[in-house]
């Protein structure tokens, strides 16, 4: 932009010549469009990150940009941040691995432009376990061992270990020492539905806890149980000895 000349020779077919100076005055478009810069970036597994887009980014008049728009990227979402107006890449569940994603930056009068950040997302140092809840049964005063871990996972395919467990408030409940799974031995002749416990832990700081429904039913019959009973009588006198006074059965039988 500004003012700059040339100049001019003309000529009458004669040998007659004159020249002259053109002077040209040559001033701004209405508006010339922002130029936005592809930019980089950097996240872990799981981690939303915020790009600083505009700080590479020109306008020849010197205008104030403003991110007006953004596409998500093929394994991640992106928004535009309402504070700082910045756009916040948050890569999938799990993802590592470079995603690309597109903004578009306004100066205000009309020219926009577009460009293209690229994310590396990194792996995390470890993703925890995903321990789900059970449920088991079993027969009154009988034991049952719970594979609880068949339905658990972990993103990296780690070992997992059951590291805790809690008594059920009808039952208690311990660490098979072979299998790794949790036992839960029910209170004597419980019937009834008991919960309890247990944290699954990968081996690298990863845990979970889940919780484990275990229905106690009825055995088909429980024994009665008999007590010792004491008598005494007269030389040549028979006695009556009422024993099942003092005997029981679980189920109230007779």
């Amino acid at each position: 932009m500004g003012t700059d000349t040339f100049t001019y020779t003309i000529s009458d077919g004669n040998g007659g010549t004159d020249t002259a100076t053109v002077s040209v005055t040559v001033g701004p478009n209405a508006n010339d469009a922002p130029d936005a810069i592809n930019d980089i970036a950097s996240t872990t597994e799981d981690t939303p990150v915020t790009v600083v887009v505009r700080s590479n980014d020109t306008d020849p008049e010197g205008d104030n940009l403003t991110v007006t728009a953004v596409t998500n990227g093929a394994n991640g979402s992106v928004t535009i941040d309402a504070t700082s107006g910045n756009p916040v890449y948050t890569p999938n569940l799990n993802f590592v691995g470079t995603d690309t994603f597109t903004y578009t930056i306004s100066d205000g009068n009309g020219g926009t432009d577009t460009a293209t950040v690229s994310v590396t997302v990194g792996p995390n140092a470890n993703d925890a376990p995903d321990a789900i809840n059970d449920i088991a049964s079993t027969t009154e005063d009988t034991p049952v061992t719970v594979v609880v871990r068949s339905n658990d996972t972990d993103p990296e395919g780690d070992t997992l270990t059951v590291t805790a467990v809690t008594n059920g408030a009808n039952g208690s409940v311990t660490i098979d020492a072979t299998s790794g799974n949790p036992v839960y031995t029910p209170n004597l002749n419980f019937v009834g539905t008991d919960t309890f416990t247990y944290t699954i832990s990968d081996g690298n700081g990863g845990t979970d806890t889940a919780t484990v429904s275990v229905t106690v039913g009825p055995n088909a019959n429980d024994a009665p149980d008999a007590i010792n009973d004491i008598a005494s009588t007269t030389e040549d006198t028979p006695v009556t000895v009422v024993v099942r006074s003092n005997d029981t059965d679980p189920e109230g039988d007779t």
